[in-house]
Parts: C-alpha cells; structure tokens; sequence
C-alpha cells in the first residue's frame, strides 16, 4: 500500500536469521533479502546491520529520497539474533560457533573500535560512556523493580477512554436515558439510510479523511463517497489497494498521529483480513500504551440481497467479545446520521455496521438546519407497548415493528420495540426497564443463533431483571450456517415476520 501510493515511508526489514527456533532459510525461498522489493517496484538496499555507519549511510539516503517525494525505500539490515525468542529459550538449537562469529561483530564494540582507531574518542572516554550508560541502565531496572504492583481493580481502567457501564451494576443505579431526537422540527428533507454524516464532518474538520477500496473515483460499491474526491481530492479520499489488513493498519496509525481516518470495508465481511489489527492493535492500543485510536471501520453488513455466504455477513459478534471496541449498528437515517458524527468524533475505535438492504429502502425526513448527534450507548424505543417487549437492531427493526403491528391488529396485545442503536457499550438500562413493564422478552437479530447477542442479552436481563420475567426468554434468530445464495434458502435462513410473531404469540400466552 505504501509503495502503490507513493508514501514517504522507509521500511527497514531486520534479517536476524531466526524465528522462534526456525531458520529463515526455511521460511522464505529467497537468499537475498532485497530481492522482496521487486514485488513492490521500490528500490532496496542491503547493509551490514551490525555496522553503525553502514546503517546511518543508507537511513540518510532513505529518507532524503522519501522527503523528495520518491516515495518508499527499503533497507535490508543483515544482521543476527543473539539471544532468544523469550526467557525461556535457551538457544540449544542455535550452534554455539555461529553465536561467537557473530558475537565478535557486536555493533556498539565495532562502532567504540571506529571512534577509537580514527581519533573520535579515546579508550578511557568510551569506557566512561559505557560506565555512565550502564548505570542509566541500572537505575532504570531498580526504578522499575521497586515500583509497587498496582491494586487489582485497576484492571478495569484505560480500556476506553471513558469507562463502560458495569453490566453487574443493578438497573436501579443507572440513569434511563430515552430518544431526544425531534423529527418533525424545522425544515426537513428525504434522505436515505446510507447517506452519512462523513461529508458534513470532513467539511468542519480537516483532520477527517476516509480510505477504502474503490471509494474514490468509483464512489464505493454502493456509491456512499460518490462525488467525494471531487470535492476533497486524492489526499482525503483514498483508493487503497485490495488489503484491509493494511487499511485497518493505516487508519490506526493516522489515528494515533491525530487524524480521523474513517476506513471502509467494501463488504463487512471482508473484515477478516484485518482481524489482526483491529483486536490486537486498534482495540488494546489504548490499554497497553495510553495512546488511543480513534477511528471508525463501516461497512455494509447484512443478508436479504440475494449475494451469497461472502457478501451477506452479520460480523458483529466476532467482535463482542473484544474490550476496547464499540460497535453501532442503526436502523433509521436520523440514527444512521447521527451515530456516525459521534463514532468519527469518539476516541475510540468503533465499528460502524450499515445494513446494505436499508441504504435505498427507508428514507425519513431530517433537519436541515439541525447537527444530528445521537450519543454512543444510548437505545431507543421503537414502538411504546406494555405486554412483550422484542430487543432488535439493524434491518429488524423494521421487521419486528411489522409483527407487532400485525399482533395488535389481530390480537390486541400492545408490543414494545427497542431499537439498541448501538452494540458496544449495551444500553441494558433501556431493556430492563421495559421488560419491568412487560413481563416478557423476545430478542431478534440477523446474524446466526449460537453466541449471538441474544445470548449476551439474555443473560445480563436474568442478572437484573428475573424477578419481573414472567415467561422465559426467547431468540429469533437466523439458523447456523453459512448465509446461503438461492433464494429460498436465504428466506429460510433469515428471521422473518411470522417468526417473530409465532414466537411472540407463544410467550403472550404463556
């Protein structure tokens, strides 16, 4: 990605001959190291890692070049791995004549014979320095070693940049915080599901940008950034080449550089690839280094388009389980516009889902004159009803707002629909007060049954709210495969409106 967009980025690539107890040699066909660049058509340069000059020379040239606006460099520093992998390797598999050839080229003893051979110091002058450097050392590790251990609870600090509500928390201590948004004020236009507010905030803050596949000159696969480049260009609208690994990469170091890097996934469940850097670095970055990242990852999540088992995913239970991360997923345009100014604004990492079959289909009028801002964490109540209550997000909404409808014309019985908004943090607050109310709960979600959200739900309303359940809790799910293709099978494989209304028949009279 750096060399097909020309970065100034030099790249030092360390051969130190080792894995864990492997050897390069059987890891990689190659014998020369720099022979990797001409995958990438940037120039390489090898150097003796272990010679201090050699290493200066080439980080010069490297980074003049890159300044200049050549772009990326690589530098292959030949060098070895001393000592092992961890604590507890003892290297008994690394040959003992080849630990003493290269012990002998040890670069800091290399580098004090330079400066002593060609005059620069003296032999007493480098063992002072070496003497002053190694009590620096000393009184780093004494400093370190003598530091108390901190208090157990502190183990809950430094995830997110505010805490999460505790779920063990009782629902009594918490504030109930409702939907404040007024649809009806001022003037007010159509708009879809899928437009955002990236353009509105790239506008107020120069310090947004979005990087993506296709998104510039294409518009997106479903034209989200269309007519973007043209009024931003190439530097804030970014078409990345096919690696989300290295886009989610990019964005979380944009991130900690101060930037607001808003990075698109293609298909949601193209996701996969960049697993790595959204739990391991995007998601812990905050925890482990103080240093947060903030960014959004959005893409179109979803079944119902007919686009078969790559292309129709629900991811967002791959990602409940990692601390560090929200997770949005809206089902209206007011929310969809809203939710997505507070990610881009939020500290933290957020995963934005845009369910792909509400792009064109919902449409609601919102406020010209009006900046949307729907809090992060915050569910709203769909539909008021006092005898079940059915806890959704994303496009079921819509189709457990139909069966409740088509229960109260039939039935009678008033249903209570609570959109959650946003995954991560979990408004449980909203759902124990309804279920308080109603005395039964049904929960509906697209992605498949076993550990599901529902299952997450399930258990934080028994810790909180048993006593007022009066029928167990029931899921409408989709069914544990794969999203299929044809038709009939996706239809099967979805939750759908007499699903959800046979399942909330059975609890009403229960």
């Amino acid at each position: 990605m750096a060399a097909a967009l020309n970065l100034p980025i030099v790249v030092v690539l360390q051969h130190n001959r080792w894995s864990f107890g492997t050897r390069s040699t059987s890891q990689a066909a190659v014998e020369d190291w720099s022979d990797v660049a001409g995958a990438y058509g940037v120039p390489a340069v090898g150097v003796d890692g272990n010679d201090v000059l050699q290493v200066y020379d080439a980080a010069v040239q490297a980074v003049a070049r890159a300044r200049a606006g050549d772009g990326m460099t690589i530098v292959v520093a030949e060098t070895y791995r001393m000592l092992g992998h961890a604590q507890h390797d003892s290297q008994k598999h690394v040959p003992t004549e080849e630990l003493a050839e290269w012990e002998a080229r040890d670069p800091i003893q290399g580098f004090e014979r330079y400066l002593i051979e060609f005059g620069f110091e003296s032999q007493s002058s480098v063992e002072e320095i070496r003497a002053e450097v190694d009590a620096l050392l000393d009184a780093a590790v004494d400093e370190v070693l003598t530091e108390p251990y901190p208090q157990g609870i502190e183990a809950r600090v430094g995830a997110y940049a505010e805490p999460e509500p505790e779920a063990e928390v009782p629902w009594t201590r918490r504030p109930i915080v409702g939907y404040a948004g007024n649809m009806a004020a001022g003037p007010s236009r159509a708009t879809r599901v899928g437009e955002s507010a990236i353009q509105e905030e790239m506008r107020a803050d120069e310090s947004v940008f979005i990087l993506g596949e296709d998104i510039a000159v294409y518009g997106g696969a479903f034209k989200v950034t269309e007519g973007f480049l043209e009024e931003f260009g190439p530097e804030r609208v970014i078409d990345t080449p096919i690696s989300e690994a290295a886009i989610v990469g990019a964005a979380i170091g944009a991130a900690h550089m101060g930037l607001k890097p808003i990075a698109e996934m293609q298909f949601i469940d193209f996701i996969a690839p960049a697993f790595d850097m959204i739990v391991n670095f995007a998601a812990k970055s905050r925890y482990r280094t103080g240093i947060g990242a903030g960014l959004v990852i959005r893409g179109p999540c979803g079944a119902g388009a007919r686009s078969g088992p790559f292309h129709s995913q629900s991811v967002e239970s791959y990602f409940a389980n990692v601390a560090g991360l929200k997770m949005v997923a809206p089902a209206r345009a007011y929310d969809a516009k809203g939710l997505l100014r507070a990610a881009i604004r939020d500290p933290d990492p957020v995963l934005y889902f845009e369910h792909k079959l509400l792009y064109r289909r919902v449409k609601e009028y919102l406020p010209v004159d009006e900046q949307i801002l729907v809090p992060l964490g915050r569910a709203r109540t769909h539909r008021s009803g006092s005898d079940l209550t059915i806890v959704t997000y994303g496009a079921m909404v819509f189709k457990s707002a139909d069966a409740a409808n088509r229960i109260a014309e039939e039935d009678g019985c008033e249903i209570e629909v609570i959109d959650l908004r946003t995954l991560r943090p979990l408004d449980i607050a909203t759902v124990v007060e309804s279920v308080r109310r109603t005395g039964r709960l049904l929960i509906v979600h697209e992605a498949p049954r076993f550990g599901g959200f529902a299952g997450e739900i399930t258990a934080q309303v028994c810790e909180e709210a048993f006593e007022w359940l009066d029928a167990p809790i029931r899921r409408v799910t989709a069914i544990d495969t794969p999203v299929p293709y044809a038709p009939p099978l996706e239809d099967y494989y979805l939750p759908q409106e007499d699903d959800i209304v046979t399942a909330a028949r059975w609890l009403l009279a229960y």
